[in-house]
């Protein structure tokens, strides 16, 4: 299954509420079943939910190395391309140095 960035994104911010659905709904203002359709990919206009989200986190730290690796592997659960990036990235990481 590929994910647009957008989502990717998305899930991103999801992973890091420490709520649950129910209070993810009540945060965006719709219900558990929205919550359900948004987080698997059923509704394209995402960028309020984003929008509500980021202002949620407004007080975390800048993204850090380790935030984004977590993003990444993250993302490698829904996107074939970013699964390839990685993979390829870690072949290259531990092929022999030619001199």
């Amino acid at each position: 299954m590929n994910t647009p960035p957008g989502h990717l994104h998305f899930l991103s911010l999801i992973d890091r509420f420490e709520g649950d659905d129910t209070e993810l709904a009540a945060l965006l203002g719709v219900s558990r079943t929205t919550v359900w359709r948004l987080k698997s990919g059923k509704i394209f206009k995402i960028s309020k939910y984003i929008s509500a989200l980021e202002m949620q986190m407004d007080g975390t730290a800048a993204d850090t190395l380790d935030r984004v690796i977590e993003d990444l592997a993250n993302w490698s659960r829904h996107s074939a391309e970013v699964r390839a990036l990685l993979t390829s990235l870690h072949t290259v990481l531990h092929e022999p140095a030619t001199s």
